[in-house]
């Protein structure tokens, strides 16, 4: 698909790591991007109409979770990066403790500001997790705003909105 790059990630749980300290859920940070202040505009993308929300401007040490798909652009809209994963669900992670810390967070850091997807792992079946290796992916589009957004319609429109 033009202007989305694709990342993934794996982690590896080994038995004797898991012996010690059996894990019941994990936070992860995939990924988290950094970049110029030039990027202080904050668009979230609604899954179910399908639009934009209107565009807001952050100021230092703003941050912000939400379940919706995240664009973050120049003051002209000509630039922007947006973050969309089938591993954060519609509805958030409303039954976790960190639930104000998970999904699409924007944190305006003063000179920098750093947008990321936030996912929170259970287990498949049982209370802790197995030893094994466990995948999650993220798209990230690149490109205008209106690029950005069209990119992400593509990505639910062909079935990658849900787990």
């Amino acid at each position: 698909m033009p202007n989305v790059l694709v990342y993934d990630s794996e982690i590896t749980l080994a038995p004797d790591e898991l012996a010690y300290f059996p894990l019941h859920d994990m936070m992860l940070e995939n990924p988290a991007a950094y970049l110029r202040r030039e990027f202080m505009y904050l668009y979230r993308y609604d899954l179910t109409s399908v639009r934009l929300t209107a565009r807001t401007e952050t100021h230092p040490h703003f941050v912000e979770a939400s379940q919706s798909p995240t664009i973050v652009a120049t003051s002209d809209d000509q630039y922007a990066i947006g973050l969309y994963t089938p591993d954060i669900p519609r509805n958030g992670f409303p039954d976790a403790e960190q639930r104000k810390f998970l999904g699409y967070v924007f944190t305006d850091w003063g000179t920098v500001v750093s947008l990321s997807a936030r996912i929170r792992a259970v287990p498949a079946s049982g209370a802790i997790f197995e030893p094994g290796t466990y995948r999650y992916r993220t798209f990230l589009a690149i490109g205008r705003v209106s690029d950005v957004a069209a990119s992400l319609q593509r990505l639910v429109s062909a079935g990658l909105s849900d787990r």
